[in-house]
């Protein structure tokens, strides 16, 4: 659903004035990183967070941009650093997962790309390889700050920040468009809903751990930010931002408080009653909604939750048709060709009408055209990277949750629920062009960082070793 412009991002049009602005901050950002090196983490995850929500031409690539710009920059530190005797955070079990995903995504890329007989299938070569090379040159010293809540702070302003100009888009469409305005803008200038609020992932433990902070103005950042996405989870009907509320309310009750519980409860109640339409007719049935969200991935009613279902099982009956594709797949955008048979059998097995339910695409020399609906996050790493794809991002996945086990953090069990999270999120949506999707779940990415205490950094004149090799976390 979005306003009908047929244009999309090619190489004809790849130096649009979108792309070119982009570009620009990616040169201020690139410079700003090279000049201060500890400012690479907090900049970075600012970056993917607002980098996130503008999409060029129907494409998100703004993020990916200003994570080239950041690790340029940082490339452009280390080169120029007259450091000596520190040494990287060590290779670990997880590095050598990451980097063996990353590289088998990289095939998966140049195998879609030969498939679908289109070039810009580049795009996913270039930012895997980014992110391996980043598996390498992130968790450098260069790069380590003395301040988690830098951080918090970060996290915060960018959130609040992408929700207001979200919410305010959503408010100028609607004004031009009437209520349902504001939808239409999704997909071709700003992302969807499940793409869109995805930093929560990240911006609601930040706001958890800062309640435990001495620090006034960040608190009241912290709730500024927790107020605006309420408002966004109303305007938007993002059923998925209230289930990631409740569970990190569940998770981080006691750092939270009673109080603080009932004040945010409160607040949701009052923003609901001023936002949605006849709220005192659609509240109770609009709460009683998420409950069929929630039982979505094993068949849900509604017709969004039931594609999904459909799609999954449609993506199950594809990969087994032949054990080649169901260990390595098709490669990288491919799926949405490779399962458009296999979903029109399922509909019809369903006795559903395909018609209401499937966008038309057009793909290149070995699969000229199909007729699909967007797919989900499952339906595609299995046809697109098959089981050994899902079985490296599991492993990641586990590797990462480990090390918050592990860690002796008194703050882990809050992030550690980022884990699962992310983990149904990438389920049921196909969110694998976000690049802070990948930043939370690589080695030392923005998990670890998170789960770092002021203590995790011990300087290694102080430590009776010539050089430290530590985890971001407390050991």
């Amino acid at each position: 659903m979005g306003i009908v412009n047929d244009e999309v991002l090619s190489w004809s049009n790849l130096l649009n004035w979108q792309v070119l602005l982009v570009l620009a901050c990616g040169l201020v950002v690139t410079i700003a990183v090279a000049l201060r090196p500890r400012a690479f983490w907090p900049l970075l995850v600012a970056l993917a967070i607002l980098g996130n929500l503008p999409k060029i031409k129907g494409y998100n690539i703004a993020d990916e941009i200003l994570f080239y710009s950041a690790l340029l920059g940082g490339l452009a530190a280390i080169t120029v650093s007259k450091r000596q005797g520190q040494v990287r955070e060590k290779i670990d079990l997880h590095s050598i997962a990451f980097v063996a995903w990353m590289g088998y995504l990289i095939i998966q890329a140049v195998r879609g790309g030969l498939a679908t007989d289109d070039s810009r299938v580049i795009r996913w070569v270039f930012l895997y390889g980014a992110l391996l090379l980043g598996t390498f040159v992130m968790p450098m010293p260069h790069f380590r700050f003395n301040d988690i809540r830098k951080m918090y702070t970060a996290i915060l302003i960018a959130t609040l920040v992408g929700f207001v100009v979200y919410f305010a888009q959503g408010f100028y469409f609607e004004g031009q468009f009437e209520f349902h305005g504001r939808y239409l803008s999704q997909d071709q200038y700003v992302a969807g809903s499940a793409t869109a609020v995805f930093p929560i992932l990240v911006a609601l433990p930040a706001a958890i751990l800062v309640f435990r902070e001495n620090a006034p103005m960040l608190r009241m950042l912290a709730w500024s930010t927790l107020i605006m996405t309420v408002i966004v989870a109303w305007y938007f009907d993002s059923r998925v931002t209230w289930l990631v509320m409740a569970a990190f309310l569940v998770v981080g009750f006691l750092r939270i408080g009673v109080r603080r519980v009932v004040v945010l409860l409160s607040l949701a109640l009052v923003a609901g009653f001023l936002i949605l339409p006849q709220a005192s007719e659609n509240l109770v049935p609009y709460v009683n909604n998420l409950y069929v969200t929630s039982t979505a991935l094993v068949g849900g009613n509604d017709k969004g939750d039931l594609d999904r279902t459909l799609q999954i099982e449609a993506a199950i009956e594809a990969s087994r048709q032949d054990w080649g594709t169901a260990l390595f797949g098709h490669g990288l955008s491919t799926a949405k060709f490779v399962i458009t048979p296999y979903l029109k059998e399922t509909y019809a097995r369903h006795n559903l009408d395909e018609s209401s339910r499937m966008l038309r695409l057009t793909g290149g020399v070995s699969y000229v055209e199909a007729t699909i609906l967007r797919t989900t996050g499952f339906g595609v790493f299995l046809i697109d990277t098959g089981v050994v794809g899902l079985l490296l991002l599991g492993l990641n996945v586990l590797l990462v949750a480990n090390k918050l086990l592990q860690s002796g953090s008194p703050k882990r069990f809050v992030i550690l629920a980022i884990v699962p999270l992310v983990s149904l999120w990438l389920f049921v949506n196909d969110i694998q062009d976000i690049v802070l999707l990948y930043l939370l779940i690589m080695p030392y990415g923005v998990i670890e960082q998170l789960n770092r205490t002021k203590e995790a950094w011990v300087p290694a004149e102080k430590s009776g070793m010539k050089a430290v090799r530590m985890s971001p976390v407390l050991r």
